[in-house]
């Protein structure tokens, strides 16, 4: 018997030494279902019970300021409790939407559990000031009787009666004061969101495709009139718009819609915006650390459009331009757009090539889709000069004419990407078949007029010659770099 009872009370005691997990929760409230145009009220997020949370609070309707959008987590891991505020202020008359989302998680089970609330708020009109009574009326006095004249002369009396009836005056009902109201109650654009820089000032910035916007706009007050409000074309870069409100009394009100339309020039970024273009072609502004990948090479080849990818200077001038036209790509290789404009080995190339006067370019990747390359040449050529282009193939020892006669147009030189790393612009003509253009009789017709410097050069310049043609031959010798790869 004393065994059983042993076994009861200690049962017993377990079951109330078990701790009672409360699960993780959270709530929504705010501090007033009704509120006037202009006041504000407090929305807020209880968090109980828990470890970790997302909360995130969103409105609609005639608001702002009304967000909540965090997420974090205790340091020691344990449960706690705690609340999120957001003031939100009305904007105009009209139903408040709140909807709380997000999730909390506790430390016993570490299991997410949703949150989910809403509340509404209703926004009226301030009430109208209480009309005054009218002033009553004085009431008019008895008009005495006329007192009769004597026949010899005018009866003053009479004047005096009918000036006195003539000064007293009818009651006059004041008329009502007409409204003086040209407050904005919304502005706002079509699809886009508005943002609002001051009293009178609201802004927005919309990419290169979007034309046109639609502008929508209210007063505060009913009997007050907005002009302004409608669809409207833009151009490209700043564009500003005048939305006024007239008040009731005639008093007005002007209000400012400024609108930035972006040039046609995307970041890497933004080339799904960039291929939406109308234009065949659009532009993309590159950085070094820019990589074209096969997803970006796809996405041109679909849309069949061509595409430039232009590096610029801190000033807007283009330093050399990549055209990719998406109606040639074959196959698709990830490359690095980045371009170079010095040779690695610039000495071997300069003694191949005569130590000609042009301008280096040296690409970074070995394996590039077909495309284009503008190079601006400004400092180097002018407008309407005619130069070569030539790459180095390092393999052969030969400098391989990729262009001639190429036009220098606005700064720039254009030729197509064969098979080379290194290129070489140059007004010069080099004939890949020479293995030395630095020859002993450029200089002997330097000093032509003295018959004994050209003696002693001629002797000088066999020893020379020698030692030249074994440097040659050693650096034919050393290792070459690989040839890029045109993928077609």
């Amino acid at each position: 018997m004393k065994k059983k009872i042993m076994i009861a009370l200690l049962l017993f005691g377990l079951i109330f030494q078990t701790k009672i997990v409360k699960a993780a929760s959270g709530s929504l409230s705010v501090s007033s279902r009704n509120v006037i145009v202009g006041n504000s009220f407090t929305v807020s997020v209880y968090v109980n019970q828990a470890a970790a949370w997302q909360v995130h609070v969103t409105s609609s309707g005639p608001v702002s300021g009304c967000t909540i959008d965090l997420a974090d987590a205790t340091a020691d891991a344990m449960n706690t409790s705690k609340s999120f505020q957001a003031t939100c202020t009305a904007t105009g008359t009209g139903t408040i939407n709140i909807s709380l989302s997000g999730d909390v998680t506790g430390a016993e089970d570490g299991n997410a559990v949703g949150l989910y609330g809403s509340a509404t708020v209703t926004v009226s009109n301030p009430a109208p000031p209480p009309t005054p009574d009218p002033t009553p009326s004085p009431s008019p006095s008895p008009t005495p009787s006329p007192t009769p004249a004597p026949s010899y002369s005018p009866t003053p009396s009479n004047n005096n009666n009918n000036n006195r009836n003539d000064n007293i005056q009818s009651p006059v009902t004041a008329g009502e004061e007409k409204s003086s109201n040209t407050n904005i109650r919304e502005i706002s654009v079509e699809s886009f969101e508005l943002k609002k820089d001051d009293d009178v000032n609201y802004s927005l910035t919309v990419n290169h495709i979007v034309e046109e916007i639609s502008i929508k706009a209210s007063a505060e007050d009913e009997k007050s009139s907005v002009k302004g409000a409608a669809k409207v074309k833009l151009k490209e870069g700043d564009n500003k718009f005048e939305i006024v409100v007239t008040a009731e009394n005639g008093d007005t009100k002007t209000y400012y819609v400024n609108v930035k339309r972006k040039e046609n020039e995307y970041p890497i970024s933004e080339i799904d915006d960039a291929l939406k273009e109308k234009d065949k072609i659009v532009s993309i502004i590159i950085k070094d650390e820019d990589k074209i990948t096969k997803d970006i090479l796809d996405k041109i080849k679909k849309s069949k459009k061509q595409v430039s990818f232009k590096k610029v200077d801190d000033e807007k001038n283009d330093i050399y331009t990549w055209t990719i036209d998406g109606n040639k790509l074959g196959q698709l290789v990830e490359f690095s757009p980045k371009i170079g404009f010095e040779f690695k080995r610039k000495d071997k190339f300069d003694t191949k090539a005569g130590f000609r006067t042009g301008k280096y370019i040296e690409l970074s990747s070995m394996k590039i889709p077909k495309s284009t390359l503008k190079i601006n040449v400004k400092n180097t050529f002018k407008d309407g000069e005619k130069v070569n282009v030539y790459y180095y193939d390092e393999d052969k020892n030969e400098i391989v004419l990729v262009k001639d006669n190429i036009i220098v147009k606005d700064n720039e030189a254009e030729f197509s990407v064969t098979k080379g790393k290194n290129y070489f612009i140059t007004r010069a003509t080099i004939d890949k078949t020479s293995k030395n253009y630095f020859k002993p009789i450029a200089i002997i017709e330097s000093v032509a007029l003295v018959v004994l410097g050209i003696l002693l050069f001629k002797k000088n310049s066999s020893k020379n010659e020698s030692k030249y043609e074994s440097k040659f031959k050693s650096d034919n010798s050393s290792k070459k770099d690989k040839k890029i790869e045109i993928v077609e």
